[in-house]
């Protein structure tokens, strides 16, 4: 019985935390407009995930649904059934499937999500990315952004399928990452339809390019960030958003230097 109250407590918990990722992230311009999205483990093989169509600033615990971390099936819908589970749903699951394949999250806190590792640090070999950081395979969370400086900064891909972020400081708030790492970013053309993602959501997973990144950018869209945990995804959320920035300044700033 005190088990499973605490359990109980704990999911509360993370509803709770949710809601408030939710309404710092409307703040920060990230998920304004009812856009963007948010979810985290609810135990061994739910997900507690907010709804789609609604100002994320005012979504309350009562509002967030459960769905199954596999199939992205819902389990248990809120109350109110004007509301509906996120367009995000099966990229979320996808996205936390592929990265914590064959594990299973038996607990909510950071203790019971261990880091698994392999090697550190990147390095570029004439041109050539070398991915020697470690591997991490625990996703918590994720969170989707339609900020404007993800935006622009997929817009700086042209022609490729990635941006590199390197020579930033910013980049050690990343987990496994250094301020000397060159960091892939994938970069991945729209739909009109978040479902419609998938495919290359799931393509992006498997390349071994980007198997040190938390992050998908979506041209014209916005981004798909994510952790072990609330916490971790909260922090990449905002390293990569600063990271977003920067790049986008430091082109305008070189394309202004360039003689005319």
């Amino acid at each position: 019985m005190a088990a499973m109250a605490k359990r109980s407590a704990s999911r509360k918990g993370q509803a709770q935390l949710l809601c408030r990722m939710l309404r710092l992230f409307y703040d920060k311009g990230w998920v304004a407009g009812t856009g963007g999205g948010i979810c985290a483990v609810n135990g061994p093989k739910s997900v507690l995930m907010a709804p789609t169509g609604v100002h994320k600033e005012a979504v309350k615990p009562s509002d967030l649904f459960v769905v199954d971390r596999r199939s992205g099936a819902v389990i248990r819908p809120p109350k109110s059934r004007s509301l509906t589970v996120s367009e995000c749903a099966p990229i979320f699951c996808a996205i936390m499937n592929r990265r914590s394949e064959d594990q299973d999250f038996g607990e909510l806190s950071r203790a019971a999500l261990p880091v698994r590792a392999r090697g550190a640090g990147a390095s570029e070999d004439k041109g050539r990315i070398i991915r020697t950081g470690p591997r991490y395979k625990q996703i918590g969370s994720v969170m989707h952004s339609h900020a404007l400086s993800s935006v622009l900064a997929a817009d700086l891909a042209g022609d490729r399928d990635h941006i590199v972020m390197e020579g930033l400081e910013m980049l050690k708030g990343i987990r496994g990452v250094s301020n000397q790492s060159k960091h892939a970013v994938p970069v991945i053309h729209n739909t009109s339809r978040e479902r419609d993602l998938l495919d290359e959501i799931r393509r992006v997973l498997e390349n071994p390019l980007f198997e040190e990144t938390f992050c998908i950018l979506v041209r014209d869209h916005g981004a798909y960030i994510w952790g072990e945990d609330i916490w971790e995804t909260k922090r990449h959320a905002e390293v990569y958003h600063f990271l977003f920035e920067a790049v986008v300044a430091r082109s305008e700033r070189n394309q202004s230097s360039l003689p005319r």
